[in-house]
């Protein structure tokens, strides 16, 4: 396992790791690539990260993401910052498109944030963009940075 020097090191200087693929799941990967391990890899680098004290930063990888994705992101989460209290933990949702936005991808994405949410892994200010105030619904906040995503 070549993770653990990386992240002593980022440890040493105090760096937070940001890791993509959080939503990919062994068993569909496989048939791709039968000698693939994308949580086999994620936890290694998961398990490395909290011997080591870093902070992380997960991310998702695809921007087609079902309820089965959203579960695994929340799993692999809980992985890394279960058992520690106040780990930092954030998630960047990443590769947003235009699909997110159609009612049935939207619901899933919402109960995902509520998901997140409930379970205390997100300590984020979700209620101010620069110096935009905005509402504290989840739905407003994501739309507003959808719009000046596109307008940016």
């Amino acid at each position: 396992d070549g993770y653990l020097p990386i992240l002593r090191m980022f440890s040493k200087y105090g760096f937070t790791m940001c890791c993509s693929c959080f939503e990919m799941q062994d068993v569909i990967m496989k048939k791709i690539n039968p000698d693939s391990s994308p949580e086999g890899f994620l936890r290694q680098l998961l398990l490395a990260a909290r011997l080591c004290d870093v902070s992380l930063e997960g991310q998702n990888f695809s921007t087609d993401l079902d309820d089965d994705a959203f579960t695994q992101v929340l799993e692999m989460s809980k992985f890394y910052s279960n058992g520690i209290e106040r780990r930092p933990f954030s998630f960047n949702f990443v590769r947003m498109d235009k699909n997110m936005f159609e009612p049935r991808n939207w619901d899933r994405f919402t109960r995902f944030v509520r998901r997140m949410s409930d379970g205390n892994m997100l300590r984020a200010r979700l209620n101010s963009v620069g110096n935009l105030r905005l509402k504290t619904t989840v739905a407003a906040e994501v739309g507003l940075l959808y719009q000046l995503y596109q307008y940016s």
